[in-house]
């Protein structure tokens, strides 16, 4: 028990040692790294965000968040504002949807935030892809069709009902003649409300399903940016030497486990086969037992 103890002290101060050995190499390096980073994020041109806010109905704002970077809104806004003269389509595809953000918030409000190197073009882009999206809404040719043979049937109805129940109201005891009590001529009216309500309510939402989402949902429109987006140069600073000092710390306790690992004899066979697997080109030799002689 205490040789077991003993021997993984051991190992732990090896391996501390081998820190401290590299010191250097684990201090100069990361800030090498992180004063590279800063200079390149400081290098790199500003970003101004230009930002809008629709209002819908909640599960309507999660459907456009999703629709705002799908090739079915961004394709039309690279088509028309060129954006793919001096690249691939997939690749102006890309930049694009990396310069939108889509986000909902807890009242359903949803923020629309577009960057771009100046605020006249991140202001275009915005107003763009907002158009493109509701451009999305309208219905194809088909459906279109539809709506309108709809509308149609559903204002003839309202017509019917009209004279149906004017005729109800002021001319009941011609129209049946003294056939229908006056009760039930009360429940034909309540029908006949309810119906008119439902195909008045239809007539309503048939054209502005036609036109597609409204402007009137755009509660903000496409701000011009007077300031450019923050960099985060500290923070990707900071971020590139810790991971540049992390990978150099795993190399150095890498390094020193397979040293110990060659240093030991008893690994000498094993090495033997792994460098023939490497070099040779020939399956690595298993280790022959003794036999016994007679």
């Amino acid at each position: 028990m205490e040789k077991g103890s003993s021997a993984q002290e051991h190992g732990l101060l090896d391996l501390l040692i081998a820190v401290v050995q590299h010191t250097r190499l684990l201090v100069i390096v990361p800030l090498l790294a992180g004063i590279a980073g800063f200079t390149l994020a400081y290098l790199k041109p500003p970003t101004y965000t230009s930002e809008a806010i629709l209002a819908m109905a909640e599960g309507e704002s999660k459907r456009a968040a999703l629709m705002m970077v799908t090739p079915l809104v961004i394709d039309p806004v690279i088509d028309k504002q060129n954006l793919a003269k001096d690249m691939p389509l997939e690749q102006a595809r890309d930049q694009l949807i990396g310069q939108i953000r889509a986000i909902v918030a807890r009242d359903g409000l949803l923020r629309i935030e577009v960057g771009a190197p100046s605020p006249a073009q991140a202001q275009l882009l915005a107003r763009a892809v907002i158009d493109s999206w509701r451009a999305t809404t309208v219905p194809g040719e088909q459906e279109k069709q539809e709506l309108q043979t709809r509308l149609i049937y559903v204002q003839k109805m309202l017509q019917s009902i009209d004279l149906l129940m004017a005729r109800l109201t002021t001319e009941s005891p011609v129209y049946f003649d003294g056939a229908v009590t006056r009760g039930d001529r009360g429940l034909t009216l309540v029908s006949l409300g309810e119906l008119q309500a439902k195909y008045f309510a239809e007539s309503h939402a048939i054209p502005r399903t036609l036109q597609g989402v409204s402007p009137d949902v755009i509660r903000q429109q496409p701000s011009l940016p007077t300031k450019p987006a923050p960099a985060g140069k500290s923070s990707f600073a900071i971020l590139l030497t810790v991971s540049t000092f992390l990978l150099l710390l795993i190399a150095v306790l890498m390094k020193h486990l397979l040293g110990r690992y060659v240093v030991d004899a008893r690994n000498a066979a094993s090495l033997a086969r792994l460098r023939a697997a490497l070099f040779s080109g020939t399956k690595a030799v298993p280790p022959q037992t003794a036999t016994p002689h007679d």
